[in-house]
């Protein structure tokens, strides 16, 4: 599988929202970062997170998100949506060897009926980073193009507001109790 040095993710947004300040400014962070990318001549892909697993009421206008981004001169080349992650939770929560955050992930689940934020991110990186896969495409291009650039990464940058750092720690976390330990050592994490 051709992998791209870095798969971007820029913006993660709920159903719940529109398009504001923090996706302006994780735009413009992006487009930063991709100029340095670029001058160092690594490739990368950019992609939008949809989260339309938690919010319980969907007015995300994902036309009006998507201009905006565009206005802010970056468009994803992939878009997600984390709903399409749960089928994956038994698979990836086999992988991971620490029993007491497997036991808190079947707890949580129990309890709420729900797969947790945390769990959900494990997906997500271990996706980005084409080390799982169950023969479904869990993104899709935002715009078909002739030269369509492979959307799997060997490195990651997540570009997102601060009040996500938690969840990401913790997934990471996740992650190095699993097979793919230091899979993000590399990554890059950047929180405005």
């Amino acid at each position: 599988m051709k992998k791209v040095d870095y798969n971007i993710e820029y913006a993660h947004v709920y159903t719940n929202e529109v398009f504001s300040r923090e996706h302006r400014e994780a735009a413009w962070i992006a487009s930063h970062q991709i100029g340095k990318l670029t001058e160092e001549g690594k490739t990368y892909s950019t992609v939008v997170l949809i989260d339309d697993y938690n919010p319980s009421e969907d007015i995300l206008d994902k036309k009006h998100f998507f201009d905006r981004l565009a206005y802010n001169k970056l468009e994803p080349e992939f878009v997600a949506f984390e709903a399409r992650f749960v089928p994956l939770k038994e698979k990836v929560l086999s992988l991971i060897n620490n029993k007491k955050y497997k036991k808190s992930v079947r707890r949580y689940i129990e309890k709420h009926e729900r797969v947790p934020c945390s769990f959900l991110i494990v997906i997500w990186h271990l996706l980005r980073l084409g080390l799982i896969t169950n023969g479904i495409n869990y993104y899709r291009p935002y715009k078909k193009s002739e030269e369509m650039k492979s959307f799997v990464g060997k490195k990651l940058m997540t570009i997102l507001p601060a009040r996500f750092e938690n969840v990401e720690k913790a997934a990471k976390k996740m992650i190095d109790a699993s097979p793919f330990a230091g899979c993000l050592d590399d990554s890059k994490f950047l929180f405005f």
